[in-house]
């Protein structure tokens, strides 16, 4: 089920095979609240010791050995909500947005390659960095964070915390982060960081179907499906907008990533504020599911809705759509980072469902 250019064709099928959703059932999220809590406590923490007037920017957290996990981007993620949500802070946080543009740009072009925190640091305009490490003790995970000047590279302070280390966390940290530039840039694409998106309804629901009805895992646990099994989303608009809807596998070595939501043949639509949406029953009443294929790991489903009177430029235009359907490429990233940057934050949204694949049934 990992996308490369001989299953391309697979992910359109995919699109026209979906099956969906009660929007009763219960949502989910690979983002405990127990890490968004121990995030929230560490910029507590964090905060006062931040000198008045400075630009913050938190890069992704470690491993002891190095290794760049999925929960070391996941705490980045949570840290740098957190501390944009202090009140009363006397410090400005850089956008989650323009760090993955500089390190999309890094990637592409080799600017800045390495670890140089002063030349990092200098392009976001940031004069204070947040560094850290997330490691597993037990049942326990530690978070160790540090403030550090980028220019002379001295450490300003430091703070920490510990959380429970349930199945979803070890999850997390056993997962490799992405390595590519499109996968790197996907996962980072946020609207803003001022709240935490474990805090409000979720909008793209993913489910496992059993005897063609809806199946829902356990609240707050990861997505985990086994091959041969068959699959469904839905997706519940907060605003009238239309919908950008992205597959992508972020271990896969094309550096690619395949829209199965608007295709080049399909009128594009306008979905309206609070409705529920079942894909891609609205587009092709005949649709009823799509089983799960192989190889193993982690997938993801990533929707960015923009307001449909607002953005004046679809997110598709320019690229390229030979196959049947809109691809998007290490190419086509700049572009597509730099409009969604220009609109207001308002004015669009985004929502990632994650799933694990593991092996076939019986197994």
């Amino acid at each position: 089920m990992r996308t490369s250019t001989v299953r391309y064709p697979f992910f359109v099928w995919l699109f026209f095979m979906l099956v969906i959703s009660s929007p009763a059932l219960a949502s989910f999220s690979t983002t405990p609240d127990r890490l968004t809590r121990a995030c929230e406590v560490l910029a507590s923490r964090l905060a006062p010791l931040i000198p008045a007037g400075s630009r913050v920017a938190v890069r992704a957290f470690s491993s002891p050995d190095r290794h760049r996990t999925l929960l070391g981007l996941r705490v980045q993620d949570l840290l740098t909500g957190a501390l944009a949500s202090v009140e009363k802070r006397r410090y400005r946080v850089v956008e989650r947005l323009r760090i993955a543009e500089l390190d999309t740009e890094r990637m592409l072009y080799g600017q800045g390659r390495g670890d140089d925190l002063d030349a990092w640091a200098l392009k976001l305009r940031a004069g204070i960095i947040v560094l850290g490490t997330c490691s597993l003790s037990g049942d326990t995970l530690l978070l160790h964070a540090r403030l550090v000047n980028p220019e002379t590279g001295d450490s300003l302070a430091a703070a920490h915390t510990r959380v429970e280390a349930g199945r979803d966390i070890r999850l997390l940290a056993s997962t490799p982060a992405p390595a590519t530039a499109t996968a790197v840039a996907m996962e980072a694409v946020s609207p803003g960081h001022g709240s935490s998106s474990s805090s409000r309804p979720s909008r793209v629901r993913l489910f496992r179907m059993s005897r063609g009805r809806p199946v829902a895992s356990e609240p707050g646990r990861p997505i985990t499906v086994k091959v041969g099994e068959k699959m469904g989303f839905s997706v519940r608009p907060p605003m009238d907008c239309r919908l950008y809807i992205f597959n992508y596998d972020p271990r896969a070595g094309d550096d690619q990533v395949v829209f199965v939501y608007p295709l080049p043949r399909i009128r594009p639509k306008v979905f309206l504020k609070d409705r529920t949406y079942t894909f891609p029953r609205c587009v092709d009443p005949r649709a009823v599911s799509y089983p799960v294929e192989p190889p193993l790991g982690r997938m993801v489903f990533k929707v960015i809705g923009v307001d449909s009177g607002t953005a004046r430029r679809s997110l598709v235009s320019g690229l390229g759509n030979s196959r049947g359907y809109y691809v998007l490429d290490r190419n086509d990233l700049k572009g597509l980072i730099s409009r969604l940057a220009v609109l207001p934050e308002a004015a669009w949204w985004e929502e990632s469902v994650e799933f694990w694949i593991v092996g076939g049934i019986g197994n």
